[in-house]
């Protein structure tokens, strides 16, 4: 999430606040956020899980979460966790819990996804 000052520093100024700053006021501006900005990017090796069944997405990518953290595990230690292969986001956070994991979750569909009404694993 951005801090509020910077988005509020986005917003277009008008011509006469523009011209209220002066050109150090500008550099010192620029430096004050270079300070806070987080790095664009960070890469991570992650090995490649593929899925062993179409509803287990979701324990592939806990799988891959887990090897890329030196953590030993497999599909079907995973599988017992859940005991069910209707795996939504929700169980996932559960299933990482019972790891050595600090972690956040985000998504982008408030409630289930409607077009996955009609697959098997949903129900």
């Amino acid at each position: 999430m951005w801090p509020l000052y910077f988005l509020f520093n986005k917003i277009p100024k008008t011509d006469e606040e523009e011209r209220a700053v002066s050109d150090g006021d500008r550099l010192r501006l620029v430096e004050l956020h270079h300070e806070e900005v987080l790095p664009r990017s960070y890469f991570v090796e992650v090995p490649h899980i593929n899925q062993l069944n179409s509803w287990d997405c979701g324990l592939a990518c806990v799988l891959m979460v887990l090897k890329s953290l030196g953590i030993t595990c497999n599909f079907e230690v995973l599988s017992e966790l859940c005991c069910t292969n209707s795996i939504w986001t929700v169980d996932l956070a559960y299933l990482l819990l019972r790891f050595p994991v600090s972690f956040s979750f985000f998504t982008v569909t408030v409630g289930a996804n409607p077009n996955y009404s009609g697959e098997t694993f949903t129900r």
